[in-house]
């Protein structure tokens, strides 16, 4: 009878959707004012992957456990929000299967009899990593006990990244803090077994006496707080408060942890010795010990409610490790191990550390001949142990490369260099007193030069900018192995990345950024200092500026010309000193190709100063390092192997004139006029550096935030006409708008500058020339091309065009192949050709299409040759355009 009354009761309840829910939301006293549905909304979307069914629960309430599962954000947030604030509210963590929705479809049930089950789970899509801090059961965190907590999640988000795992989810829980890691796993006995003993080891590695890694939070039906919405743990007091939960970050892109990943954190338990310590059977005394050998020891904790760890503040192996990462753990049967969490002391052991502390292991009952003669060790030998601790790499470049972690900062260092050798004998000197052969350096070289070749995985070696994998960007300032991180949430100074960075010997410190400055203050930042004399110009030269920092694509080689006066030189180093400072800002071209090889791979931003003229070869590498590419060389000292080296590079070439003079590398450019300074604008040197480098922080700042907001401008991007430079085109565009410009002003911007270019690029290629005079005023020429080849002689000659220069063409062969290289040249002008194979000759139609309706078809006998048919009836290209001309007349 009463079971009838309640469900009566529960029918007539309806929320404003008309969905069922207990009696309890009518009670509209229990809603807190101002509800977050907002936030519950978001966490929902960045957390929750597409409609995926989620159960909501809310425990012991007035009317038992409420639940109900849900495939409607919108529903949910709804029933959600009227319990908020009066109950904990709480999600499932997994994937549900699809089937449980018909149990309380989009809505709260009240005295629910059916939850979320561990069967009930389709998939295992992430492990909880929950951060609390030690308190009494039952009550809210205070701000200290909180912080705590903090303080321990942020401890284990670098070992994790350490272990390649991808960027975890982090939510504020309202007295903790949790990392959620995204993975993809069958729901197995097998995977959870193996989850249950990855949240040991963390809670092995990282709990403390004030804050600890919950172990019971593996299972696949966990639930956990539906962020949003409010903790009410306890009384809510002023020392004990309520607090609100929320999402703190979602990465941009979800990328699940593997398995591999998992598996190697969960076999990372110590080994526990199985050995009764001292023959005796009494047990090792660990505090006397401690006490008796001064050991940093920071504080003790239980793990699994019996064993008893000492975490050691200092490493008793490696003073350099001072962040509580040793520690000697005693198992309930007296055993003991002993380790650090540092990879360079990865073997370190109870064993070595009693060897370390001259404690005696025959009172263990092992066998020990100390008087036993030892051979001394080879001095390559203790090289190499003195740098157990350097990762070895070797690079996408074909170089191995060694990085060492030193006062939580990493270092790169290519092996076969004197800064490595530095290192090598600095390690050597601190440890010894002396120094080693020369002989034993070039042995430890060689073997650490093996274990790169042979490691693992081929790493991309970054210089001054780089990119993870999850898309942050980052900028190397060159000191203090610091970095600018850059996201679509904003920028940051960071001291770790997920990339590797080398650092050249030239390679020079950059300014602190100041982040206040905004994208809007760019262009007026830039207009102070760069006396670009195109208006038009601006939006482009700044949109090419921050460019620069994006990693991985092609850029567009910058020319600066201008006449004498103009600041090409000043220009230039500005412009260095803003992307890529160095010791040696610009550069003479070198002599040597191969020269000039080394120098576009130890320079992120090569600038090349005063330049009259560029050979064939030196055009076509710039090309490359434009556009990407590699460069072979054989290797010093050796008859076969080869060096393999990989240029993609922000180029910068000046001088009086467009030094460039390829058809290929100038459609690859973009060029800059610089105006004159008058005899009244001039500057003494230092006022002019001085006045640039107080605004330097601030133009770093700009281009930095601008990147930033660009990111997320770039995605999803469509553009129907983009320049030679694709990528360019697309990225200046969403630099443009996150500037508070508009992105088609600069793509205005960027084709008239590649119109302005392909007019230079035909100017100074005497072929071209003389073609466009030739079919000036015609709309069609057809010939051969030994025909074709005389009939521009004969223009050159009415045109003044030198002929006497290596380009123009000995014969028609070569006129084919001078031709193909201007091909897109010619089209941008509306010039077009074609060449078919006729027999035994070539056949050429050339068609200029802006004169289809005024031009007229020249049409010469193929077949005819120069010797046995002169063209002297048409000598000029004033005879070709004349209306009344007979064809015929000229060809006999």
């Amino acid at each position: 009878m009463s079971h009838q009354k309640i469900k009566i009761k529960i029918n007539n309840v309806k929320d404003t959707m008309g969905q069922q829910v207990g009696a309890i939301n009518d009670d509209r006293s229990l809603q807190p004012q101002g509800l977050h549905r907002d936030k519950i909304r978001q966490a929902l979307n960045k957390f929750k992957r597409g409609q995926e069914l989620t159960e909501i629960r809310i425990l012991r309430t007035d009317q038992g456990t409420v639940s109900g599962y849900f495939d409607n954000v919108e529903a949910l947030v709804d029933q959600a929000a009227l319990y908020d604030g009066k109950y904990n509210t709480f999600m499932t963590l997994n994937q549900v299967k699809s089937e449980l929705l018909d149990r309380s479809p989009n809505k709260l049930t009240i005295h629910a009899k059916q939850t979320t089950s561990d069967a009930d789970i389709a998939k295992i899509k992430n492990i909880l990593i929950d951060v609390d801090s030690m308190r009494p059961t039952g009550v809210s965190a205070t701000n200290k006990e909180k912080a705590e907590a903090k303080k321990l999640a942020e401890n284990i988000k670098p070992y994790l990244k350490e272990h390649g795992f991808p960027e975890p989810f982090e939510a504020d829980s309202g007295n903790g803090y949790h990392l959620i890691l995204p993975v993809d796993l069958e729901n197995t006995p097998e995977n959870v077994q193996l989850l249950k003993k990855f949240l040991e080891v963390l809670s092995f590695r990282f709990s403390t006496n004030t804050a600890e890694v919950d172990r019971t939070t593996y299972n696949p039906a966990r639930i956990t707080k539906l962020y949003g919405t409010v903790a009410c743990k306890g009384d809510n007091t002023e020392e004990r408060p309520h607090r609100r939960s929320e999402l703190l970050y979602a990465p941009e892109q979800i990328v699940a942890a593997t398995v591999e990943q998992i598996k190697a954190v969960a076999d990372s338990l110590p080994e526990v010795c199985q050995q009764i310590p001292k023959a005796n059977g009494t047990k090792w005394n660990i505090p006397e010990l401690i006490e008796k050998h001064g050991l940093d020891l920071a504080f003790e904790k239980k793990l699994n409610g019996k064993h008893t760890i000492y975490v050691l503040g200092t490493c008793p192996w490696n003073s350099e490790h001072t962040n509580a990462a040793a520690y000697i753990i005693q198992f309930d049967n007296g055993a003991v191990a002993a380790g650090c969490h540092h990879n360079s002391c990865i073997g370190e052991d109870w064993q070595s550390l009693k060897k370390q502390l001259g404690e005696s292991t025959v009172m263990e009952g092992l066998s020990e001949n100390p008087s036993a003669d030892k051979e001394p060790a080879k001095q390559s030998d203790v090289i190499l142990e003195l740098l157990s601790d350097c990762t070895l790499l070797h690079g996408d470049d074909g170089e191995e490369y060694a990085s060492v972690e030193i006062d939580n900062k990493l270092y790169v260092y290519k092996l076969k260099t004197t800064k490595f050798k530095q290192f090598m004998l600095k390690r050597y000197y601190e440890a010894k007193k002396t120094a080693p052969g020369s002989e034993a350096v070039n042995q430890a070289l060689e073997i650490l030069a093996m274990k790169a070749n042979f490691s693992d995985d081929e790493i991309e070696i970054n210089r001054r900018v780089g990119m993870s994998e999850v898309g942050k960007y980052y900028y190397d300032l060159h000191h203090d192995s610091r970095y600018v991180q850059m996201t679509s949430t904003g920028c940051s100074i960071v001291t770790n990345t997920d990339v590797y960075f080398f650092q050249p010997k030239n390679m020079g410190r950059q300014v602190e950024p100041d982040f206040s400055a905004q994208p809007e203050d760019l262009s007026d930042l830039i207009g102070k200092h760069f006396r670009i004399k195109n208006d038009q110009d601006v939006i482009l030269f700044a949109s090419y500026l921050v460019s620069c920092l994006i990693p991985g694509i092609p850029h567009p080689i910058l020319i600066l010309f201008g006449e004498k006066g103009s600041s090409k030189s000043t220009s230039m180093r500005m412009l260095k000193k803003i992307v890529d400072p160095a010791r040696q800002d610009v550069l003479a071209m070198p002599s040597a190709n191969s020269d000039l090889a080394v120098v576009l791979t130890n320079h992120y931003m090569p600038c090349f100063d005063n330049l009259t003229y560029l050979s064939v070869d030196k055009s076509n590498m710039l090309c490359m390092a434009a556009t990407g590419g590699s460069i072979s060389k054989r290797t010093l000292y050796t008859d076969c192997d080869e060096t393999i080296l990989e240029i993609k590079r922000c180029v910068v070439l000046n001088g009086i004139n467009i030094v460039a003079n390829q058809p290929d590398l100038l459609d690859r450019s973009i060029t800059m006029e610089l105006s004159r300074i008058s005899v009244d604008e001039r500057l003494p040197e230092d006022v002019i550096w001085n006045t640039f480098n107080a605004d330097l922080p601030k133009i770093m700042g700009a281009i930095f935030n601008t990147l930033s907001a660009a990111i997320t401008r770039r995605q999803n991007l469509q553009l129907e006409k983009v320049g030679r430079m694709a990528d360019f085109s697309y990225w200046g565009y969403a630099i443009a708008e996150a500037m508070g410009k508009s992105g088609q002003e600069f793509l205005d911007a960027y084709l008239d500058n590649q119109n302005r270019v392909n007019e230079e690029a035909l100017a100074s290629n005497p072929v071209a020339t003389a073609v466009i005079a030739l079919m000036r005023g015609n709309f069609k020429w057809i010939s051969s091309v030994a025909r074709l080849l005389y009939k521009l002689e004969m223009v050159a000659g009415d045109e003044q065009i030198n002929t006497h220069q290596k380009i123009w063409p000995a014969d028609a062969n070569v006129l084919s192949k001078r031709l193909k290289e201007i091909k897109s040249n010619l089209e941008e002008i509306g010039i077009q050709y074609e060449i078919r194979h006729a027999g035994d000759y070539k056949k050429i139609i050339i068609t200029n299409v802006k004169n289809e309706e005024t031009g007229q078809t020249i049409e010469d006998d193929p077949k005819k040759t120069m010797t046995n048919t002169p063209l002297s009836g048409f000598g000029t290209t004033e005879a070709l355009s004349t209306e009344a001309i007979d064809i015929n007349t000229l060809l006999d």
